[in-house]
């Protein structure tokens, strides 16, 4: 549901509802006990419910919200004949996923541990839970939305309880979803320097026709970090809900924008937060891709990923300097049902 109301004079992208009516019915709608801002794109004036994670102390989520990141790219609208069509393989190269999530009721999820293949893959920091409630958080009248229904989650750990990871668990990780034959890898992690044992993974699984999909990187002043600064991996960036760059991303090779900042989705325990990060606006893209997937056949092979591209510069909206550029990329993600 969108809601809008006057501007008044106060700076672009914060809009406050000042009419009492409005506000309880808004109130009574979202099941909130806290003041919201409505958030505008300055250019679109679309609005999009923007919460931080002090305001979402006091919600219990027992009615459903979606996130902003989501209403933006607006892949539901153009995505809802596919649904419940062909199943998307998508691995989480992360931290694990906490697949009792009752938002993740229902969605098909397996679980490989790459650092320790013999332990449970248990997420104890959150952020592969996060990207999967981002990717396929459940349409179930409760809690948020994610941007693909058409998902079945190959959880693979490749990261410990306190984020951290090492080059034979990512390797072993992409073998392992080699073996899974996995449609897209979604990789919102980054290592400072190209790896040749990481790059031949990926080649290889670029080969059998796997999409990877990862996180530019949070590091101001830095390059993009790798896997994304390889040329076979889709790399994003983060934007907020105005369309301005992240201020903490790293630049330099930059496929396409996503939302980034500000985004509530899942943790363990039937929690929810609100992040910032590449790393989610990663996830977003993965979403779009599997939604991608699941809407038509392409030929798997290690040609798929340049399809996929153009679709990609296809429904982008331009930012920043005409044409491509190295902070935004070839645009923001966003389905325009126009085009």
């Amino acid at each position: 549901m969108l809601l809008f109301c006057k501007k008044i004079q106060i700076k672009w992208g914060e809009c406050l509802i000042i009419n009492r009516s409005l506000l309880l019915l808004l109130l009574a709608l979202f099941g909130l006990s806290t003041f919201l801002i409505i958030k505008f794109s300055k250019e679109t004036e679309r609005s999009f419910i923007v919460l931080t994670n002090q305001e979402i102390e006091n919600l219990d989520f027992s009615s459903q919200f979606e996130p902003w990141g989501i209403s933006y790219i607006n892949s539901k609208s153009y995505f809802s004949k596919y649904i419940n069509k062909k199943k998307v393989k998508v691995a989480i190269m992360d931290s694990g996923v906490d697949g009792t999530h009752r938002d993740l009721e229902g969605v098909n999820i397996s679980h490989y541990n790459a650092i320790s293949p013999k332990n449970e893959a248990v997420d104890r920091l959150g952020h592969g839970t996060a990207m999967a409630g981002i990717i396929t958080g459940n349409d179930n009248g409760k809690g948020i939305i994610g941007i693909s229904p058409n998902v079945e989650i190959i959880s693979i750990k490749v990261l410990d309880d306190e984020g951290k990871g090492d080059l034979d668990s990512f390797v072993k990780g992409i073998e392992w979803a080699i073996k899974q034959d996995v449609d897209i890898i979604n990789m919102s992690f980054g290592i400072k320097r190209d790896d040749p044992r990481l790059r031949y993974a990926i080649e290889e699984a670029s080969k059998n026709g796997m999409i990877f999909v990862a996180a530019a990187g949070n590091k101001p002043g830095m390059s993009t970090e790798f896997p994304a600064a390889y040329e076979n991996v889709i790399s994003v960036t983060a934007i907020d809900h105005l369309e301005n760059s992240y201020p903490y991303v790293s630049l330099g090779k930059i496929d396409f924008s996503a939302p980034g900042v500000n985004i509530l989705t899942l943790q363990p325990n039937n929690e929810y937060r609100v992040f910032d990060g590449t790393s989610f606006a990663a996830a977003h893209v993965t979403g779009i891709v599997a939604n991608l997937l699941s809407s038509k056949e392409y030929v798997k092979n290690e040609k798929i990923v340049e399809h996929i591209k153009k679709e990609l510069i296809f429904i982008s909206k331009d930012l920043g300097e005409p044409g491509y550029d190295p902070i935004y990329g070839n645009g923001s993600l966003i389905f325009n049902e126009n085009k």
